[in-house]
């Protein structure tokens, strides 16, 4: 798992470099196009990260979340073909993944500070989704609440990787 962790960790920072570049230099944005997604990359690797080294994976709660997965892919399905109830269906999804996660972390006998932080997170992550279904937002709103749920992902994955850190780097050696 410590190369694993390396790697990811490496490919996040290549990513939000890269992502700064684009943002910071004109000459590099032109050389580079089409390569704007490296923030949407980058935070996945973080949230998979996280995943792969938190307690949610071990738990049966995660069975759940595996469900709100496959309901999330037959969602997209469903919006790409334009069937009716796409729309229901991928708000159904993210509230199962939250619901799942939820309970985990209450059903947690130890919480940490990185726990409260994942679950702010993952409530920011699925705020917008009714917002955005029933137009209560705005557009400048819709982006200020992107804003802030990016710096709270990114705050949380700074305490995880120094929380963590001992753990993510050790090097895990086999029994004979």
């Amino acid at each position: 798992m410590s190369i694993l962790n390396k790697l990811l960790i490496a490919a996040i920072a290549f990513l939000v470099i890269q992502g700064i570049l684009i943002e910071l230099i004109p000459q590099y944005s032109c050389i580079m196009r089409g390569t704007d997604y490296s923030g949407v990359f980058a935070t996945l690797l973080a949230v998979i990260m996280m995943l792969l080294n938190g307690t949610f994976m071990g738990t049966p709660y995660f069975s759940f979340a595996k469900i709100g997965l496959g309901v999330l892919a037959l969602g997209v399905c469903f919006k790409i073909l334009h069937l009716t109830g796409a729309d229901q269906i991928l708000m159904l999804a993210p509230l199962i993944i939250f619901l799942s996660y939820g309970i985990h972390v209450i059903m947690k006998r130890t919480k940490t500070l990185v726990d409260f932080l994942k679950f702010a997170t993952m409530l920011g992550f699925l705020i917008p989704f009714p917002l955005r279904f029933f137009n209560v937002a705005s557009a400048w709103n819709d982006a200020l609440f992107e804003i802030g749920v990016a710096v709270l992902l990114w705050g949380t994955f700074l305490v995880f990787l120094i929380v963590e850190r001992k753990k993510l780097w050790a090097k895990r050696v086999s029994p004979p």
